[in-house]
């Protein structure tokens, strides 16, 4: 509606160009359907369940990932160089040491996890964020082979395709730049289902 309101002020057409975070929202939405990670309404019950559960759950006991992923390093070195940096929100850290911790990394301010939070649509990153953590703690919280399945899935895409994706967004000179190697990543991506 903004637009539209603009566009009479101004009395033309403007360019819609959409919020680069926005438009990779989009493409962790439809990817988690592919994953069949189910939601009704504006919850997504396995992560409320989750949540639900977060208090009877050891963080100490955590599995990482055990699947073998190409260009391992060079993830584990993008999420330590965006750590160096001052994040603007508490849950850009929270993604990029999570990543880290999947892969069996260790964050520079070691392994911590925070509370499951809010789990509306509007919190985009609530979705890469609980399917860590669930990933994570797939051994202390039950779950069928259908979404354990679609969770393991939907978090390895998260990790090798997603989170630098999501952090190169911001930088609007470099779009045409980053949407290349977006389709680049997808069309070599192994899980041809997504």
């Amino acid at each position: 509606g903004a637009c539209t309101l603009l566009e009479e002020m101004v009395g033309r057409d403007l360019l819609h160009l959409a919020c680069r975070h926005h438009v990779m929202e989009i493409v962790a939405e439809k990817v988690a359907i592919a994953c069949d990670i189910p939601s009704t309404g504006p919850d997504i019950l396995i992560f409320k369940r989750f949540q639900q559960q977060w208090k009877f759950i050891d963080r100490d006991q955590f599995q990482v990932f055990e699947g073998n992923i190409d260009d391992r390093e060079d993830i584990l070195s993008f999420c330590r160089q965006h750590l160096a940096i001052k994040q603007p929100r508490d849950d850009y850290r929270e993604l990029l040491e999570l990543t880290m911790i999947f892969l069996g990394a260790t964050p520079s301010r070691g392994i911590r996890f925070m509370q499951p939070g809010a789990l509306h649509r509007a919190r985009w990153m609530a979705r890469v964020i609980y399917a860590l953590k669930i990933c994570l703690f797939s051994s202390q919280f039950a779950m069928t082979k259908r979404e354990e399945a679609g969770m393991k899935r939907f978090a390895a895409f998260a990790v090798i395709v997603y989170v630098r994706i999501w952090f190169e967004a911001p930088h609007a000179a470099a779009a045409p730049a980053n949407d290349l190697a977006l389709l680049k990543k997808l069309v070599s991506y192994d899980d041809k289902c997504i």
